[in-house]
């Protein structure tokens, strides 16, 4: 798993990238235009008095987050594919990124998770099409973005990832991670076909170990295939 150091290392270029100079992203954060420490962050400078490399750490990392309405905990989270647009970008190139929506309710990864009684979307996610073609799909449809709740995918998927359903996967197709929903409840778990053709539902955490076969007995339906999931780190 990547450390929350890059992860945030990977944020601040990228928010770089989004106000164009560290002079205008120091001025956002409210620092002087010439303050030189998001520069050594990004440049990997070390401490002269303990030698060791220069990190965002967590409270300059809340900072940025709230002077930038980003939410707490942005900057720990994985945005691999994301596009985060200009300040000065009001509209989207549609050619160049594709605009996935993102649903209420989430995938259980440990208790029930009780699904909505509708389909509620309560945003988007913008993501590269360059991206989505690295995983497979020149198209978005069927595309959707859930949250996984629960400790049961650990390391796997940990509470709160955002997480890139194929929704248009209503049955089995391979070995995988799908999002499941039984007796009115979602779930995100590890779906396996043995030799014998049986299909074991499990979870990746051994301390909430679970491993089923599917007889044709549960009451479960596929609600899509997990094809991507981004991580975050609980602040």
């Amino acid at each position: 798993m990547r450390e929350v150091n890059e992860i945030r290392k990977e944020n601040l270029e990228a928010l770089r990238e989004r106000y164009k100079t560290l002079s205008n992203l120091n001025v956002a954060i409210g620092k002087r235009k010439t303050d030189s420490t998001l520069s050594q962050i990004l440049n990997g400078a070390r401490d002269t008095r303990t030698g060791n490399v220069k990190n965002l750490g967590d409270r300059l990392a809340r900072t940025i987050e709230e002077k930038l309405s980003l939410g707490r905990g942005w900057l720990d989270c994985d945005h691999t594919g994301m596009v985060i647009p200009s300040i000065d970008e009001e509209t989207y190139d549609t050619t160049e990124v594709a605009v996935i929506p993102v649903y209420a309710g989430g995938g259980g990864m440990a208790k029930h998770h009780e699904i909505m009684s509708e389909d509620v979307i309560v945003g988007d996610l913008t993501l590269s099409r360059t991206f989505l073609k690295t995983l497979g799909y020149n198209e978005p449809d069927g595309l959707t973005v859930t949250t996984g709740y629960g400790d049961s995918m650990r390391p796997t998927i940990l509470p709160g990832a955002k997480i890139l359903v194929d929704s248009s996967i209503r049955s089995f197709s391979g070995n995988g991670i799908y999002l499941l929903e039984v007796l009115g409840n979602e779930f995100i778990k590890r779906l396996t076909m043995k030799m014998n053709g049986q299909i074991v539902v499990s979870t990746d955490n051994p301390v909430a170990s679970l491993s089923e076969y599917l007889d044709g007995n549960h009451e479960v339906q596929i609600r899509g295939k997990v094809i991507y999931y981004w991580n975050g780190f609980r602040a």
